[in-house]
């Protein structure tokens, strides 16, 4: 790794939504670049474009769908005229406007759904409960892909598909103090309710909440899955090792 590597994979990342999801998914691919792959000088590092695109938070009906997916498309041209080859989006519910947002720009895109597919599928889950808005529950961004592949999905209760929402609307306005044992507390309810092998995080401020609970050693006794890592080693991979 002394010589600078070859741009052709920059990865152009369209984040904002949120911010600290964002700011996380760098962190983690940085961290990744250090000690999987020795990256100890500036050169070694990865070529990454981080656009921060914002969009609305809450979508109440058809035409506000189009704005986001139409702003979703422009983010996409920007970092493709920028030199991005490949790009992904740092949030998850993006990713239910992924099809028409590729074609568009003509680049891949990696996707968080499929890197959750491929872990459930190695670790052997055989059932899974997934927390997020209501919005990508109510879609079923996960559970329609992971119940192709014969997997359980464990509902949540409506009471906990509430506070679920509302959590992360806590989490975007900043993080305020005391939200990580919230989130605790809240896992572990759900995990109460059920039995289940693991637990799909579909909101990247579940990432950044289970970031800050592994930063406080606060354990928990549950599987979690985290697409927003899962990014992160894929974009680690393809940058440092595919050649393609």
């Amino acid at each position: 790794m002394g010589q600078l590597l070859a741009k052709k994979n920059i990865i152009g990342i369209i984040g904002g939504a949120g911010p600290d999801a964002t700011e996380l998914l760098y962190k983690n691919i940085i961290d990744l670049a250090r000690t999987k792959y020795g990256a100890h000088r500036l050169e070694q590092y990865p070529s990454l474009l981080i656009g921060s695109f914002p969009v609305l938070q809450d979508i109440n009906n058809d035409k506000e769908l189009g704005q986001v997916v139409e702003s979703l498309c422009d983010s996409a041209d920007k970092l493709k005229v920028a030199g991005a080859k490949y790009l992904c989006f740092a949030c998850n519910t993006h990713h239910l406007s992924i099809d028409v947002v590729r074609e568009h720009v003509g680049l891949p895109f990696i996707s968080m759904v499929d890197l959750v597919q491929n872990k459930i599928k190695n670790q052997g889950y055989k059932s899974v409960a997934i927390i997020g808005t209501s919005y990508t529950l109510n879609q079923a961004l996960y559970a329609k892909p992971l119940k192709s592949l014969g997997v359980e999905i464990i509902e949540l209760l409506p009471e906990l598909a509430k506070k679920s929402h509302s959590i992360i609307g806590e989490a975007l306005a900043g993080i305020p103090s005391g939200l990580t044992k919230e989130y605790i507390n809240f896992i572990n309810e759900v995990k109460n309710t059920a039995e289940f092998d693991a637990l799909v995080l579909c909101c990247t401020e579940y990432s950044v909440l289970e970031d800050r609970r592994k930063l406080e050693n606060n354990p928990i006794k549950l599987h979690i899955v985290d697409p927003l890592m899962e990014l992160s080693l894929e974009i680690a991979r393809i940058y440092y090792e595919d050649s393609s």
